[in-house]
């Protein structure tokens, strides 16, 4: 209870007031006590101007057949000259981010995750 009106406050869910603190002893343990989403990296990027449909659909389907037979390799970001390694408390956090980004980079692409849990 105390952590939704803390989310409702400032934000950030637990896992990123966790995270904000830059304690990564903290961060680990933490992390052994809850699942978390971490998105795959994208293998193929459409322009959000110019594709069609048809690609849409060939995209989703070369995605699928390959999230079936490759291993997971995580979106791992550079933010500011450092690597970053995405991980997010729900699966709604972990859209709402790809949208963000996908906004940014005016790109659209299939987004993948992999649910780990501690």
């Amino acid at each position: 209870m105390i952590a939704k009106i803390l989310e409702k406050l400032t934000g950030k869910d637990d896992l990123e007031r966790v995270a904000w603190k830059e304690d990564l002893p903290l961060l680990n343990a933490y992390l052994k006590k809850r699942p978390v989403f971490v998105p795959q990296r994208p293998r193929r990027f459409l322009d959000a101007a110019t594709f069609t449909q048809e690609q849409l659909i060939e995209q989703i389907r070369k995605d699928s057949e390959q999230l079936s037979s490759e291993q997971f390799e995580p979106w791992i970001l550079d933010v500011d000259g450092k690597k970053r390694l995405p991980v997010f408390s729900s699966q709604e956090r972990m859209t709402a981010f790809a949208s963000k980004i996908s906004q940014d980079m005016n790109k659209v692409f299939g987004l993948a995750r992999l649910r780990g849990f501690g």
